[in-house]
């Protein structure tokens, strides 16, 4: 569910904008191998709980692709949890919505 504050345009602008730079070689601020299967959470906390947005994606073994957040499934199956920050993408060209 998304926050009220975000619409459906917007979200899959952040999508797709977090899934090209989360593709980048210099995206992470630590060296990062993921395997296949690997999950990245990406959270932004709002000002309440009912407004943090969250965006899930999965390593396919070549590249992030999005993956629908699930906080349980994702809690339940995973047990080691890294944090870190992505650097701030430069955009330098409009970032097309599919």
């Amino acid at each position: 569910m998304m926050p009220y504050f975000i619409d459906a345009i917007t979200d899959a602008y952040n999508r797709n904008l977090l899934l090209k730079r989360i593709n980048e070689r210099d995206a992470f601020d630590i060296e990062l191998n993921p395997k296949s299967g690997d999950l990245l959470q990406i959270s932004f906390a709002g000002e309440s709980n009912y407004q943090d947005l969250t965006y899930g994606y999965k390593y396919t073994g070549e590249k992030w692709e999005t993956e629908i957040y699930d906080p349980l499934k994702w809690m339940w199956h995973h047990e080691i949890n890294l944090k870190g920050k992505i650097r701030n993408a430069k955009v330098t060209t409009k970032l097309e919505i599919k």
